[in-house]
Formats: C-alpha cells, sequence, structure tokens
C-alpha cells in the first residue's frame, strides 16, 4: 500500500521545499555527520583514482565569526583584574575569574557570545590599521584540484596548525602524503621535525627567503645561513 507522500510523487505534485525545511534537515541530521560525509568524497576520489596521493597543498584563510566586537575577553586584562581582587577577597568575582580561565586554554581572548572565537587579524584589513577582530583560521588542503581536508582552528597563526591538521587528514583519508606544501607562514622546527620524523618532504617557503635575495643579508656574517656547519659537533663557525 502507498503512502501518501509516494503517491504525491507518483503523481507529480510534490512540493519543493522551503528554505527552512532544507536548514532543519542541515542541522538535524547532517550537523554531526557532515564532516565524515565529507571525507568520504574525499576517499572515493582516491580510491577512483583522480587524486595524485603525491603532494598536498595547505592554505589557510581567516573567517569573521557571529559574534557581537564589544563581547570581547582578555587573558591579560582577566589577570590584572584577579590580582587586584585578591585584596578583597570576593568570592563571586573569582568564580567568574575561573570561568574565564576555563575558556581561554591556549588562546589570550574569547567572546561572551561565541566563546570558541578568538581576535585575530582578518584578510580584508582595507585600512591597514591591524583591526583584530574575532574569528576562526580555517585550513584547507588540496590535491588534484579538489579539496581533500579542511578544518576550523582558534590558533591565531598558521604555523601552531599544520601539525594537527596533517594528523587530523591522515586519519580520516587513511593516507599519508610523501609531500606537503605551504607557504612560509607555517614554518617552524616543529613542522620539520614532524614531517622528517614520518618521512614526509615539506617544500615550505622559509620566512627570510625574501631576505636572502638581498646583497646586504648575503655579507651579514652574523646569519647563520651565513656561517660555516660543523656537522661533526653541531655547530656553526
Amino acid at each position: 500500500m502507498q503512502t501518501g507522500y509516494q503517491l504525491y510523487v507518483a503523481f507529480g505534485r510534490t512540493k519543493a521545499p522551503d528554505h527552512s525545511a532544507i536548514a532543519r534537515f542541515r542541522t538535524g541530521f547532517l550537523a554531526d555527520a557532515c564532516g565524515d560525509l565529507f571525507y568520504q568524497m574525499a576517499r572515493r576520489l582516491a580510491s577512483m583514482g583522480e587524486l595524485s596521493k603525491e603532494t598536498v597543498f595547505i592554505d589557510g584563510t581567516k573567517l569573521e565569526a557571529c559574534a557581537n566586537k564589544y563581547t570581547f575577553v582578555w587573558k591579560k586584562s582577566v589577570g590584572k583584574w584577579e590580582e587586584k581582587m585578591f585584596v578583597k577577597s570576593f568570592l563571586d568575582r573569582q568564580l567568574l575569574y575561573d570561568l574565564h580561565h576555563s575558556r581561554f586554554g591556549s588562546r589570550n581572548s574569547y567572546s561572551k557570545t561565541d566563546v570558541d572565537a578568538t581576535f585575530m587579524h582578518m584578510k580584508d584589513d582595507h585600512m591597514r590599521n591591524a583591526q583584530l577582530k574575532l574569528g576562526y583560521n580555517v585550513q584547507i588542503g588540496m590535491d588534484s584540484e579538489y579539496i581533500v581536508a579542511a578544518d576550523v582552528f582558534q590558533d591565531r597563526n598558521d604555523v601552531w596548525t599544520l601539525v594537527p591538521f596533517l594528523k587530523q587528514m591522515e586519519e580520516h583519508l587513511h593516507f599519508r602524503y610523501p609531500s606537503v606544501t605551504a607557504d612560509s607562514g607555517y614554518e617552524s622546527e616543529e613542522a620539520y621535525d614532524y614531517l622528517k620524523s614520518h618521512d614526509q618532504k615539506p617544500y615550505i617557503k622559509p620566512q627570510t627567503y625574501e631576505k636572502w635575495k638581498k646583497r646586504s643579508f648575503k655579507k651579514d656574517i652574523s646569519k647563520r645561513e651565513n656561517m660555516e656547519y660543523d656537522a661533526e659537533n653541531d655547530t656553526y663557525i
């Protein structure tokens, strides 16, 4: 026996769902499954031979959070208020400061209306006045013109996102890229150590690359790059 919905489909009388119905379906059924569905598609592309599985190109961007910019909390300010509060020992105020510290984690700021958002410099700073806005650091991995990995971080600097992003990528894709390509914002000793220990070749632009081109830099004997390396003693001369 056909249901009413099946009869509507059979006779072509179905009504297209409106935006609210789609939104309810997305938030009610896909919110927790979106990440897994995304990586299922990426693994499918890999099994079809659409991915090179040789090199992943990583880049990131800052996205502004939907948070009130006047609800910010700064870690330095909380520490200052907390120090003054100890003179009078207000228990309620101490509980408030404890709540702030529990939300900070390794960050220096957050928003009361979006506790996961962090103050960071945005790329759309047209006035070039180093304006801080509440936002997130979104990282994306590309292979063969496909987005194969994506994640959101609270870290303002890309350098601290590389290693956790690579770990997450390997865990979900079920394979490891032999080489990693990224710009100078990802360069760090920790990143090089991690890639070396996992037999991954780094193609990361050095932060001093532009300086190396200058004649003054090449003649500066105080720079490590211009010193002679003694491998036996692990020293620079």
